[in-house]
């Protein structure tokens, strides 16, 4: 792998972990409609009581995605409001960032291996290189909060698999 391969590997990342998003809150929707569970008692599920709901990991992970698609490029995307009431919200909320990624110009990532980038982390600043942020930094946050929505479901009953992780990211 070279350093200018890391934003296709990233954008392929992003879009074949929010396949598996989709698929697993799919998952989900058809396990509350063959047991008469309200899906929407899903949305502020959470595994442990100090621990973010559902709901936050669904829009944590898609404000990962925007803010470095627009970090990869060059370019500020607009934040979205993050107002998710249902779970049909939830999945709409993953779709609209599916789209976007598919919509990404991986041209405009061009030129960008050797730049720096500033990030703040446990009260101090800290100079990374941009591409090495996206490697060690988003990618693992990225996984970190669709394996919390998966966690948190499968805590709620949802019968979610090491095939229904894998499936997406394997492109299946």
């Amino acid at each position: 792998m070279s350093i200018q391969q890391v934003p296709e590997i990233v954008v392929s990342t992003f879009n074949r972990g929010l396949d598996t998003f989709a698929h697993i809150l799919s998952k989900a929707e058809q396990h509350a409609k063959e047991n008469d569970i309200d899906v929407n008692s899903l949305v502020d599920a959470r595994v442990v009581e100090d621990q973010l709901p559902l709901s936050f990991q669904v829009q944590f992970t898609s404000r990962v995605v925007r803010t470095n698609l627009g970090r990869l490029s060059g370019e500020v995307l607009p934040p979205w409001d993050e107002n998710e009431k249902t779970f049909e919200d939830l999945k709409k909320r993953v779709q609209r960032t599916q789209e976007l990624v598919k919509s990404f110009d991986l041209a405009k990532t061009q030129g960008k291996e050797g730049e720096k980038f500033e990030m703040h982390f446990k009260g101090q600043d800290h100079t990374i290189y941009l591409m090495d942020f996206m490697l060690t930094h988003v990618l693992p946050n990225f996984f970190f909060h669709i394996s919390t929505a998966y966690s948190i479901l499968r805590a709620k009953g949802v019968p979610l698999g090491k095939e229904d992780w894998l499936g997406g990211f394997l492109g299946l």
